[in-house]
């Protein structure tokens, strides 16, 4: 009876034992011209953890996020024309437009890109992509054509209006981009590239920091740059009221009457300013940096726009285990369907004019805010780690394909062919 059972218990065991083998985590062989760039963002990644994600159900906030980005590219196929069109259209403008783009196009193992601009980190992002598909349990990635838009979001305030838009919008195709105007068409909002290099380290250094809710000062706290969004050659009038209308500006104001409730400041010096009012009324908001263990031993973090979204602010926010004051903004990024209010945020008017009553608000309602804080720290660490940022990268590419109206296989020959592209995997 014993040898019997013995028997079973290791027949059961060995698919087990096999499953989590060093065998079954080796990719499979992938060996690049040496012309060819190798480096990526591979040593960022947990695989093991990568590789569970695709065992588990789609989240709804990013089946719906990228149902809704796609969904006019489900009706109107994106097509080898649209993509020539829409991309070429960038290039009849004058600099800096004609330098926004890099165009990429996934086929089998190899990736190719053309464009005016040197090689960017998404390029790291696309080959470490490719390479953790070699990885079992991992879906191969799709044969796709896409262009991403390098620049801070699309479309900027000095951006020529709907520069993006083609003539003929049966030629239309879509841009993915760091971030995006909420209102504007075709863009596809994809975690931005410029912060990606540090993102491990930064996420690492936020967990570190994190300390429990009970010791956190029940204040609002943030630093960053005064925001000035017109010319540097307006009329000083303009530039006063622009910056006196601007939520970091009116943050740092409210702090100067609220230090107790509200630790806020400019961390740069603001002397280049072209408005002598302007620097008068916002020297005494110039408070310099803080680290991240000070900003996080607040309990109340505001997400406030930079030149458009923050740049992974709302992630490591959320991150930190504090509440997230979500700002109103006309700006998207690729994680904001994640923000739920009174699930793991808090609701913010852009003015402010809500701002005291939200903290006094929170302030009496302590225990809903902490679980509030928990729930954003678990769904930051869930889809905002690289495993979750490279996820989100594979599915958006996976339904992209759906979109398609041509055969990426049949552009083999062009890319191998055609100077302007050049292989980077």
């Amino acid at each position: 009876m014993f040898r019997k059972l013995f028997v079973m218990v290791a027949c059961c065991s060995c698919p087990m034992l096999f499953a989590l083998s060093e065998y079954q985590m080796q990719p499979r062989e992938y060996q690049p011209p040496q012309s060819v760039p190798q480096t990526s963002f591979m040593h960022t990644v947990d695989i093991p953890t990568y590789q569970r994600k695709f065992n588990e159900p789609i989240q709804d906030w990013l089946k719906e996020t990228i149902d809704q980005e796609l969904s006019h590219f489900k009706q109107d196929k994106i097509t080898q024309r649209g993509l020539n069109a829409t991309y070429n259209r960038f290039l009849k403008y004058p600099f800096p437009v004609n330098h926004y783009l890099r165009r990429y196009r996934i086929i089998g193992e190899r990736i190719y890109a053309c464009g005016n601009i040197a090689p960017r980190e998404n390029d790291l992002v696309l080959r470490t992509l490719a390479r953790l598909s070699d990885y079992p349990g991992i879906p191969n990635l799709p044969n796709v054509d896409f262009m991403i838009n390098h620049n801070d979001g699309m479309p900027m305030n000095y951006d020529p209006p709907d520069f993006w838009i083609a003539e003929d919008k049966n030629d239309q195709a879509p841009i993915l981009s760091g971030g995006k105007v909420a209102i504007a068409p075709y863009i596809i909002a994809v975690p931005h590239y410029f912060p990606l290099a540090g993102w491990k380290q930064r996420y690492d250094e936020v967990i570190r920091s994190r300390c429990p809710w009970r010791e956190k000062k029940k204040a609002v706290c943030w630093r960053g740059n005064i925001m000035l969004r017109v010319h540097l050659n307006s009329p000083e009038a303009v530039i006063y009221n622009q910056l006196m209308s601007e939520s970091r500006s009116l943050l740092c104001l409210l702090s100067l009457d609220n230090p107790y409730l509200i630790n806020a400041g400019f961390s740069h010096q603001i002397e280049w300013i072209p408005s002598e009012n302007a620097k008068r009324v916002f020297r005494p908001c110039v408070k310099g940096y803080l680290s991240y263990r000070e900003y996080i031993s607040h309990a109340y973090l505001p997400e406030l726009d930079g030149a458009m979204i923050s740049g992974m602010g709302f992630e490591w926010k959320l991150l930190a285990n504090s509440l997230l004051f979500k700002v109103e903004s006309p700006f998207v990024s690729w994680i904001d369907r994640g923000a739920v209010p009174y699930h793991n945020c808090i609701p913010v008017k852009q003015n402010m004019e809500n701002l005291i009553e939200m903290i006094n608000w929170a302030q009496t309602h302590d225990k809903e805010c902490e679980i509030m804080a928990n729930n954003g720290a678990i769904f930051a660490e869930k889809n905002a780690s690289m495993e979750g940022i490279m996820f989100f990268f594979n599915y958006l590419f996976q339904e992209y394909e759906k979109c398609q109206d041509f055969n990426t296989k049949d552009l083999l020959q062009e890319c191998e062919r055609d100077p302007k592209w050049t292989r980077i995997r």
